[in-house]
């Protein structure tokens, strides 16, 4: 039965669906909001940005879900060169928290 829930709502910090799928390392949950998005939700993207410019690609990178951002670089919406509130990229980010996986996504970044 479908129920239709909005994915486009927000809770008080701009946060969508999706940042929470993300934050939380929900894979998949983050592919049905993707898979789900209806036309008409310009809000719900990858690229969707809550209270502080934080998109669900940059809280999944900070949360070292490696593959909910290998899933949500794959969306054609992305930005990866979205900024946070503090002017932060992806790739600063990345390369601030190096690991194996953030060496995997600085390249995924730069090609």
């Amino acid at each position: 039965m479908k129920h239709h829930a909005d994915p486009s709502i927000p809770d008080s910090s701009m946060n969508q669906p999706l940042h929470h799928a993300a934050a939380y390392g929900w894979l998949n949950c983050v592919r049905m909001l993707l898979q789900f998005k209806r036309p008409e939700d310009e809000d719900v993207t990858p690229s969707a940005e809550n209270s502080w410019k934080v998109t669900p690609l940059t809280i999944a990178l900070q949360k070292n879900h490696s593959l909910i951002v290998k899933e949500l670089l794959q969306t054609e919406e992305i930005n990866v060169n979205a900024k946070d509130d503090e002017g932060r990229t992806l790739l600063s980010l990345a390369v601030g928290n190096i690991n194996a996986d953030s060496v995997e996504l600085i390249h995924s970044l730069l090609t």
